[in-house]
């Protein structure tokens, strides 16, 4: 697996594991349900996982002039 980590990612393994997660829920889920189904979901697996992790963290981050909340903070590494 070491060869197919991607160099540019800061935190690699990290990130393929939340993937890993990102596509469990969604192909349990499937598509169509507003996104509160999703995050119940994803914090879920993500505790099952032993992830430590904040729901609704506040991030200071402006997206075209507003500010954005994150959802999720794992590992106080990764915003998501």
């Amino acid at each position: 697996m070491s060869q197919l980590i991607k160099k540019d990612l800061i935190y690699p393994e990290l990130s393929y594991r939340i993937i890993g997660i990102l596509f469990e829920v969604y192909n349990s889920v499937g598509s169509g349900y507003h996104e509160k189904y999703y995050q119940g979901s994803i914090a879920v697996s993500l505790q099952k996982a032993r992830f430590l992790f904040r729901e609704q963290a506040y991030a200071p981050l402006n997206f075209k002039d507003e500010k954005i909340r994150s959802y999720f903070l794992i590992d106080n590494k990764i915003i998501l």
